[in-house]
């Protein structure tokens, strides 16, 4: 008896033994795990910290692993201003091409145009609430544009965009109450959410072939918003897209191409639907899609033209099934 009460026991400890060893195997691993984020961590602090900043002609920037530039911030009161309140921000200093541009321009009261210099692919700086700016013009070579770039700039008209910019974060463009129009790149994939958000002025906008998403609240609040132009490329456009966005009493005109790929959702869902009327060409698989939805208003055009002018920019028209009357939509 004792002998089978020792055995029971030497079990019970071994049972035991494994287990604590097990949860502090699982505890180092744990801790070891923290340690290595934390080394990361660490060593990422070192990297930004080893960074030589310089100064030039006004212009603070660092050299990145691939030997650009980065430009970091700027002296106000050192960097060239024309007496119109003109900036031009810089593509090569001390020889070196500038890559990035994280400077915060926001705030800015004396900036009323902006250009770059070619060569910077990428903008991470702002210029939100600069209130009197009017133009800008991004490089050639941009190929991304941070979030909230032009963020409430009330006085903003044109924003130039270049064929190549491959990516915008959210709310680039709103607050921009006084944008009326906006050239959209065909390199461009996806219209992220608020990007034009309460552009209020904006009237028409045409969504190039190569976007297949256009994401949460993309144009809630602009109320001046007449025509959309969506792409055949689209697979996902938000039911908030156009939330409180039109004017009271008149529909916003979405012109439909023959036929859209990949349609995800039902289009019954999108929100403001009193306010949009869906244009599609007569006889196209796109009205027999949109057949299956009930509410829809929908009218169709005579020919698939429509959306290869506006893209063009150029004065057109098309006749509407029904009253057989002649609509202007460019």
């Amino acid at each position: 008896m004792k002998t089978w009460k020792l055995t029971v026991r030497s079990l019970l400890l071994i049972v035991m033994l494994v287990c604590f060893c097990g949860n502090m195997s699982h505890a180092f691993e744990q801790q070891e795990d923290s340690l290595i984020l934390w080394q990361s961590a660490d060593e990422q602090d070192q990297d930004d910290a080893e960074k030589e900043y310089q100064w030039r002609n006004g212009w603070c920037y660092c050299e990145l692993s691939d030997g650009t530039l980065e430009l970091t911030g700027y002296d106000e009161n050192a960097v060239s201003l024309t007496k119109e309140g003109a900036m031009t921000i810089p593509g090569t200093l001390d020889g070196k091409r500038v890559s990035l541009v994280s400077a915060e321009f926001s705030g800015n009261l004396k900036l009323v145009t902006v250009g770059f210099e070619s060569g910077i692919t990428k903008i991470t700086g702002n210029f939100s609430r600069c209130n009197n700016l009017v133009r800008i013009v991004f490089p050639e070579t941009l190929k991304e544009l941070g979030v909230a770039t032009l963020y409430g700039c009330p006085s903003l008209k044109e924003a130039v965009l270049p064929e190549g910019l491959e990516k915008m974060g959210d709310c680039v463009f709103s607050g921009c109450t006084a944008m009326e129009s906006i050239w959209i790149p065909e390199s461009l994939t996806r219209i992220e959410s608020y990007t034009f958000e309460k552009c209020s002025s904006l009237k028409r906008v045409v969504i190039p072939d190569s976007v297949t998403d256009v994401f949460y609240c993309a144009f809630k609040e602009c109320t001046a918003l007449e025509e959309v132009y969506l792409p055949s490329s689209l697979n996902w456009l938000d039911p908030h897209t156009f939330l409180e966005t039109g004017n009271a009493g008149e529909k916003i005109k979405v012109i439909l191409p023959s036929l859209i790929a990949k349609p995800k959702q039902s289009w019954t869902t999108i929100e403001n639907l009193d306010h949009l009327c869906f244009y599609v060409e007569k006889d196209s698989e796109m009205e027999a899609y949109l057949e299956q939805f009930q509410n829809l208003d929908i009218r169709t055009y005579v020919r698939d033209e429509a959306f290869e002018l506006a893209r063009a920019q150029a004065a057109g028209s098309i006749e509407v099934e029904g009253d057989r009357q002649t609509e202007e939509l460019l």
